[in-house]
């Protein structure tokens, strides 16, 4: 398994080449930044890569010992996301990687259970990692402990995503800064002139149920949401009770939509799946989906697409959610769309405010992910960001309005990453690794002989 593999390879006593691990294990200790094209090629990355990674570069002095810590605490991220069964980090690459600023990283809070919770070594030294005093105190602001965990957990993405993206290895330098509308952006450092294909680098983060997310979109802006089924939503009620309550949120379409949807059934619609595709509904790595309520299913598909707008553009609940429609695939269509496309979500679908078509300005695509969640993310122009202070509109440096009509529509038909799930470990800057390691209680690997040139 992973962790003997590391050892290994940490050992002095036997070293061996980090070219000679398995491709998955380097590609998560490299980083899909820097081994993504390597690894589109089926390529493992070389000794310089290490070199480089772990600091000090090609002619630095202590980056084996370096590289030998990141190789084991890679070796627990390889074997945490391994469990999550949808789709593991070391496998991203190309498209879904950092230097492109187009992320799309989920973790399952339910599977993180820190020793004495919020009061324990690890949680508290996470929390540590936040240098901005009101984002530690609004994580602790939370009664519930599963509310404080998914809180931390979306603030570490928002850094980790801006610190990969922009090439750094700790968190002291970013300054992230939330809207009026509490919409999160990265005020500084930006990406530099060089970079114009990351001009307006943005994200979007939200967490329910089980899982917290992260989407990022270089030049578009961003907005994500996921939603969690009814039963492990807080206070939750029964669905119809949903549905009467936010009976004005959705158009008549939409609940058309829902009752057929219902009217299917879950026996049905897992037929139809079976027919369209092949086989039983299932996530991107590879995990049977439990049937779910298929009328609710339909609701929170409708949900989370109308948030995601909402978050792209930052005006939250003020824009009101009947003013968008939304015409989605019905389930087993977009299940079946998904295994021919080899996991990616199928290409955006319609959607109208006020009864206008808003195709020409934007995108969406859903994803499912595992316990019944569904997550969306819209992609949009930064003439309809709604920033009352304007600080957050300062960061896009390059107005949708600038583009020539064929490279905007390129940008928002570009192919949509499927969902990467990552482990706590993954969300730990390269200059913490060390300190975090001894705060979550993982043993220290020897230092290593270097790697063999290659």
């Amino acid at each position: 398994g992973p962790q003997a593999i590391l050892a290994q390879s940490c050992s002095a006593s036997a070293p061996r080449a980090p070219t000679d691990l398995p491709l998955r294990t380097l590609a998560t200790a490299c980083g899909p930044a820097r081994a993504g094209s390597a690894l589109a090629a089926g390529r493992r990355p070389a000794a310089e890569c290490w070199k480089s990674l772990c600091g000090g570069g090609s002619s630095g002095s202590g980056w084996p010992q370096r590289c030998a810590r990141r190789r084991f605490v890679a070796a627990a991220v390889t074997e945490m996301a391994d469990a999550d069964g949808v789709k593991n980090v070391a496998a991203t690459g190309g498209e879904g990687s950092a230097s492109s600023g187009r992320l799309r990283w989920a973790m399952n809070s339910a599977q993180w259970q820190p020793a004495d919770e919020h009061q324990g070594v690890e949680f508290r030294f996470l929390l540590g990692l936040i240098r901005e005093k009101d984002d530690r105190e609004q994580v602790l602001k939370f009664v519930r402990f599963v509310d404080k965990k998914r809180a931390l957990i979306s603030r570490l993405l928002v850094r980790q995503a801006s610190t990969m993206v922009l090439g750094l290895s700790s968190f002291s330098d970013l300054e992230i800064a939330r809207t009026k509308g509490k919409k999160p952006f990265l005020k500084a450092p930006r990406p530099g002139p060089d970079r114009a294909d990351l001009a307006n680098f943005n994200f979007s983060v939200s967490h329910e149920g089980d899982w917290v997310i992260l989407a990022s979109e270089p030049l578009c802006v961003c907005g994500a949401d996921v939603a969690a089924p009814q039963e492990v939503r807080p206070g939750a009620g029964a669905a119809r009770d949903v549905f009467r309550d936010l009976e004005d949120q959705l158009t008549p379409s939409e609940w058309a939509f829902v009752k057929a949807e219902e009217r299917r059934g879950p026996s049905q619609v897992a037929a139809a799946s079976s027919e369209a595709g092949g086989g039983e509904p299932r996530l991107s790595g590879g995990a049977v989906e439990p049937e779910e309520d298929p009328a609710y299913g339909a609701f929170q598909r409708h949900w989370c697409c109308k948030e995601a707008f909402v978050k792209a553009r930052g005006d939250g609940l003020e824009f009101p959610f009947n003013r968008i429609e939304f015409s989605l695939l019905p389930a087993a269509e977009h299940d079946a769309a998904v295994r021919a496309s080899g996991g990616r979500p199928p290409p955006g679908f319609a959607a109208r405010v006020d009864g206008v078509d808003i195709g020409p300005r934007w995108r969406f695509f859903q994803h499912r992910l595992g316990g019944q969640h569904w997550a969306a993310v819209a992609r949009g122009p930064t003439g309809e960001v709604v920033d009352a202070q304007g600080e957050f509109r300062r960061t896009l440096v390059r107005p949708t309005d600038a583009f020539e009509p064929l490279d905007w529509r390129r940008e928002l038909d570009f192919e949509e990453p499927p969902f990467t799930v990552v482990p706590v470990t993954f969300l730990v800057p390269p200059d913490a690794v060390e300190a975090y390691a001894q705060a979550a209680g993982l043993p220290q690997p020897a230092p290593a002989a270097p790697p063999a040139e290659g």
